[in-house]
């Protein structure tokens, strides 16, 4: 994606755009299949994150996602803890106990919202990168490398964290 591109205007009433200016982001969209690529495209976003950053999890998977993370979230949360990143999950009440469950887990905060926000699919920020989680036959998640994105996810997460209970 393009950023600003400045602009000018010659003498002649023209519009130049100075590409010496323009900053071009690097974009990229990746597959991740199975559960291996489910491990792997986090462990993959969380070592691309700044530190004292946060995870910004939309709806999260519940029973699901820890089943196919079990093996590895030990692994996962101290690559996490190390770089100071929190993880910030907007969950379904009906995940309230398998959740609360996971709650002694280090720089973790989590809310609830009903049901009716459920959804076969999930999405979580890291730094500039978006998940969006599928948990079907196959498990899959689309990586999208694009801060505009990110950007965009993390207000939706805002605003339904503005909305959910503790």
């Amino acid at each position: 994606m393009t950023a600003f591109k400045p602009m000018t205007t010659n003498k002649k009433g023209e519009i130049e755009v100075d590409l010496k200016k323009q900053k071009q982001e690097k974009q990229e969209v990746i597959v991740y299949e199975g559960i291996d690529g489910f491990h792997n495209a986090h462990f993959d976003a969380v070592d691309q994150m700044k530190k004292n950053d946060a995870i910004y999890v939309l709806i999260a998977g519940g029973q699901k996602w820890y089943q196919i993370m079990d093996r590895v979230l030990k692994k996962f949360d101290q690559k996490r803890v190390e770089k100071n990143i929190t993880d910030k999950i907007i969950a379904l009440e009906s995940q309230r106990q398998n959740i609360k469950l996971q709650a002694k887990r280090t720089l973790f905060e989590v809310k609830f919202l009903p049901e009716q926000f459920n959804a076969p699919s999930s999405a979580a920020v890291y730094g500039d990168i978006t998940l969006i989680m599928v948990y079907g036959d196959p498990t899959f998640i689309v990586m999208i490398k694009n801060s505009q994105v990110a950007l965009g996810f993390k207000q939706y997460f805002e605003i339904l964290w503005k909305m959910a209970k503790e």
